[in-house]
């Protein structure tokens, strides 16, 4: 599904981020206000959304083909996202394969952390 979003707010792009989590089983937001969403019904993103929409919002959603011939200017993660084949078993991997860089670095474990803070400390000296 193709979801945009005119007149949303930053603070609404983080909430439309949040329920297209909750409603799709994966989607990217390519621009701004502007996502795909792996789901199967346009009717489950509508009423969430709508929980979002203020008297200037306005929103669309659109079915998309993601196998169909398509063309545009996007970066190539987005393609690549486009490509994976969620007929296989293994499409969630692939999923997180593209879109690993968008998510931020986990925090370090403690042992890291620890090891990182004396080797600090052992430069001090």
């Amino acid at each position: 599904m193709g979801v945009f979003f005119k007149r949303a707010t930053p603070e609404k792009e983080s909430a439309i981020d949040g329920i297209l989590t909750t409603v799709g089983t994966d989607w990217v937001r390519y621009a701004r206000f502007c996502w795909l969403v792996n789901a199967e019904s346009a009717d489950k993103i509508h009423v969430y959304l709508r929980e979002q929409v203020g008297k200037d919002d306005f929103f669309l959603i659109l079915p998309i083909d993601m196998a169909a011939y398509r063309q545009g200017l996007l970066p190539g993660w987005v393609w690549e996202w486009l490509a994976i084949d969620r007929s296989k078993a293994n499409w969630p991997a692939e999923v997180g394969r593209v879109t690993a860089h968008l998510r931020p670095a986990p925090p370090p474990s403690l042992e890291s952390l620890s090891e990182y803070l004396a080797l600090l400390d052992s430069k001090d000296q």
